[in-house]
């Protein structure tokens, strides 16, 4: 789990968070889920192995509004993992425990080239693990 405080810059003109700005957390969530719980290295996999992660799809469910100055907890795990993809969910939270926003994302294993490949098996494996 993170913490995110929500900054001015993070919101609407009304002061809550805006849509886009749930891609970002999204992103800084799940890189510290799998680069730490998972103990998977993004860079080694791209620069020694030719492996990348790239979005598929997100699904972003808005159920409260988060604010400007609050933080939120964002929880982030493995849902399912395939030969190609891995699915990622998380639940936001704001400092009252109130669930704010719930989503998915969907990543699909690439080359540098962008053509899909095969998860590799250690990481596969370690994935596996968080299910």
């Amino acid at each position: 789990m993170i913490k995110k405080k929500i900054y001015y810059y993070d919101t609407d003109a009304q002061g809550i968070v805006n849509n886009g700005s749930y891609l970002d957390y999204m992103e800084e969530a799940r890189t510290e889920y799998i680069e730490k719980e998972c103990e998977i290295n993004f860079q080694k996999l791209q620069y020694e192995q030719n492996v990348l992660f790239v979005v598929y799809k997100h699904e972003i469910e808005y159920k409260y509004p988060a604010r400007f100055g609050e933080t939120l907890n964002i929880e982030c795990s493995i849902l399912d993992i395939s030969d190609i993809k891995i699915e990622v969910e998380y639940k936001f939270t704001n400092q009252e425990d109130k669930l704010t926003t719930k989503a998915k994302t969907v990543l699909v294993c690439v080359n540098k080239e962008g053509s899909p490949i095969m998860i590799p098996g250690d990481v596969k494996d370690k994935l596996s693990k968080q299910i």
